[in-house]
């Protein structure tokens, strides 16, 4: 169930603030990606575009973009401050198979 409450924090932070997420945007999460675990190394996400969808649709309501979040670990964050984010995401382009998230929660 975290990841259906992680992505309703990211909903209403959208709405609280006004601004939406674009490509390479960052944010650390002050603490894990899942609150009750003590295990995760995930503390941060960035933003990439989508690599299986689209890039960008235009509709009649305007234009989306598709994006993924990718999970980051403390050092993994710090890296796209000297970097970047998108060059940090395209080297983790399998975020899922890193050694890094072999601790993610399944519950």
């Amino acid at each position: 169930m975290w990841p259906v409450n992680f992505l309703n924090n990211l909903a209403r932070y959208v709405y609280g603030t006004g601004r939406g997420f674009r490509a390479n945007d960052r944010m650390h999460l002050n603490g894990t990606i899942y609150a009750n675990a003590q295990t995760s190394s995930i503390v941060a996400i960035v933003f990439t575009p989508d690599a299986t969808l689209p890039a960008r649709i235009d509709t009649p309501n305007g234009t989306v973009d598709f994006l993924q979040v990718v999970g980051l670990t403390n050092d993994e964050y710090e890296l796209t401050w000297e970097w970047s984010t998108n060059g940090l995401a395209q080297v983790r382009k399998s975020p899922f198979t890193s050694k890094h998230y072999s601790q993610i929660p399944t519950s």
